[in-house]
């Protein structure tokens, strides 16, 4: 009896640290999408604006070359005819013209590059918000399901000893060192349960949500430093709309995928481990956590973009 039960504590073990193993394997490689969806978004992104920024900016080069030499031909016209004071008032309003600009380009480049830091901390935020749930949810309910297999356990094997000892009419001491036996095992079995799935959880949903808080914050500067130089060499706001609302859908195709691949942990670690009311119930959490983020997130990026939109125009 002793050997067999040694077997079956193995058995369990191995299963556990298959289980934790699948599990590990699967966020791998949904890590890996991850980072090559958003890798070459934010690649296209950076491309198509580069090219549109040294197509503009040749255009607006030659267009500017051609007014300043219709500017320099008017202005010796001016001088040759007019006296200096006219000459003076004209250099002086062109001074005032171009500070003007460069104001206006100023506060175009803070606008937006507020509006990227503020969408990154709300996001890093919530993202937070998510992990410190998920890690909670399925703690308590790994630690539920592996109490209640120890104690379905013990309950079992203390019912079929009692049949045993009735049909054997033996004395009650002869299955007291098995049931001491299986209680070990049972309790050896719930906390290598309850650690691997504590450890394989908590590890797994931090590595991802740090992954994907980096790739949103290298996905942020990259934008940022395109759009400030579309602001600085080209004065075009629909360049500068268009730009803002891609990294917006970028923010929301980023924070999709990562609610997915948190759903995806709880249910795949449940599944292997916990039973199906329990399933039920952390399925329930998790999707009403994905809601409530994805509606808080979706309204804050609105209210950027109207915001934005405000300020650039």
């Amino acid at each position: 009896p002793q050997r067999r039960q040694k077997k079956k504590k193995k058995t369990k073990v191995l299963a556990v640290a298959a289980a934790a193993a699948v599990v590990v394997v699967v966020i791998l490689i949904l890590v890996v999408v991850v980072v090559v969806v958003a890798a070459a978004v934010a690649v296209v992104v950076v491309v198509v604006v580069v090219a549109v920024v040294v197509v503009v900016s040749s255009s607006s080069s030659s267009s500017s070359s051609s007014s300043s030499s219709s500017s320099s031909s008017s202005s010796s016209s001016i001088s040759s005819s007019n006296p200096l004071k006219i000459t003076q008032e004209t250099s002086n309003r062109s001074l005032n013209d171009r500070n003007d600009d460069k104001r206006k380009k100023k506060t175009k480049v803070l606008a937006v590059a507020a509006a990227a830091v503020v969408v990154v901390v709300i996001i890093v935020l919530l993202l937070v918000v998510v992990v410190v749930v998920v890690v909670v949810v399925s703690i308590s309910s790994s630690s539920n399901s592996c109490n209640s297999s120890s104690s379905s356990s013990s309950s079992s094997s203390g019912s079929s000893k009692r049949r045993s000892s009735v049909s054997r009419n033996s004395s009650s001491s002869s299955g007291s060192p098995s049931s001491r036996s299986s209680t070990g095992s049972s309790s050896s079995i719930t906390s290598v349960c309850s650690t691997v799935v504590v450890v394989v959880v908590v590890v797994v949903v931090v590595v991802v949500e740090a992954v994907v808080v980096v790739i949103v914050v290298v996905v942020v500067v990259v934008v940022v430093v395109v759009v400030v130089v579309v602001v600085v060499v080209i004065n075009v706001v629909v360049v500068v709309v268009v730009v803002v609302v891609v990294v917006l859908v970028l923010f929301i195709v980023v924070v999709v995928v990562v609610v997915a691949v948190v759903v995806v942990i709880v249910v795949v670690v449940v599944v292997v481990v916990v039973e199906a009311v329990v399933v039920i119930n952390v399925v329930v959490v998790v999707v009403v956590v994905v809601v409530v983020v994805v509606v808080v997130v979706v309204v804050v990026l609105v209210v950027v973009v109207v915001v934005v939109k405000d300020v650039i125009t």
